[in-house]
């Protein structure tokens, strides 16, 4: 135990003399519903980690020469002109944990049924780098939908992408919550992204879901229709990422 302490006494020192534990304070200068105007963040980086005033958080989504723009991921108390704005020197990671499957969540790592967040978290990139053409995998195995019409007409191969179009009230939900309803035995995770829904409406697929035997291997990604309009636009690419590590 005294090891330890003396390593985070000797790192804290180490970082003090180098000045890596220096950070810069901006101060907001205007606020546009979720998005704010800040100054005094010099060396701020693309999609940088920041914290408002307190508790609020965001991220840097547009930097100009005197001045960075901030989107907030979570307004935890009110914002006022000439709020300090400081810097954490990381990029904005989402958060998940193993312990997510048959679980509703969302990119802060909270477990949205009981309002707690999970233990055993991990940072999952926004956005990751793409698998170059030549590295990936033929598509070689069946991905059975259940649905005897595209399992016949048009088969989807494990990998494959594929798009569902359809104008609104024709089904395109139930037949995505088809699909993965029909995948309880084939040892296949499943994930269904819901974006700016109500929350009635998200648990009532989670229970339909529970009630087919599809949630023990099924990750519900969600931002309600009440969360920032940032986060409603990271969860997408959140949910890619979190597919990502599993394949």
């Amino acid at each position: 135990m005294n090891n330890d302490v003396d390593k985070s006494i000797n790192k804290v020192l180490n970082e003090i003399r180098e000045g890596d534990n220096s950070y810069d304070i901006g101060r907001v200068i205007a606020i546009e519903d979720f998005v704010l105007k800040v100054i005094g963040l010099d060396d701020v980086m693309f999609y940088e980690r920041v914290i408002v005033g307190e508790k609020s958080i965001g991220y840097v989504i547009n930097i100009e020469s005197n001045y960075v723009n901030v989107a907030l991921l979570s307004r935890n108390e009110r914002i006022r002109i000439g709020d300090h704005v400081k810097q954490t020197k990381e990029p904005f990671t989402g958060k998940y944990s193993n312990d997510a499957i048959g679980r509703m969540i969302n990119i802060f790592g909270y477990d949205l049924q009981n309002n707690r967040q999970f233990e055993d978290l991990i940072p999952i990139d926004i956005e990751c780098n793409n698998t170059s053409i030549m590295d990936r995998s033929p598509v070689s195995r069946p991905l059975h939908t259940g649905i005897l019409g595209i399992d016949l007409l048009f088969p989807i191969g494990r990998g494959q992408r594929q798009l569902i179009l359809g104008d609104s009230k024709t089904g395109k939900t139930q037949l995505g919550l088809d699909i993965i309803a029909n995948q309880r035995d084939q040892n296949i995770i499943c994930m269904y992204v819901a974006i700016g829904k109500p929350k009635r409406e998200v648990k009532e697929i989670y229970y339909k879901l529970l009630h087919n035997g599809a949630m023990n291997r099924t990750i519900i990604v969600s931002a309600f229709n009440d969360d920032l309009p940032s986060v409603l636009a990271l969860t997408p690419y959140y949910a890619i990422s979190v597919a990502d590590m599993y394949m």
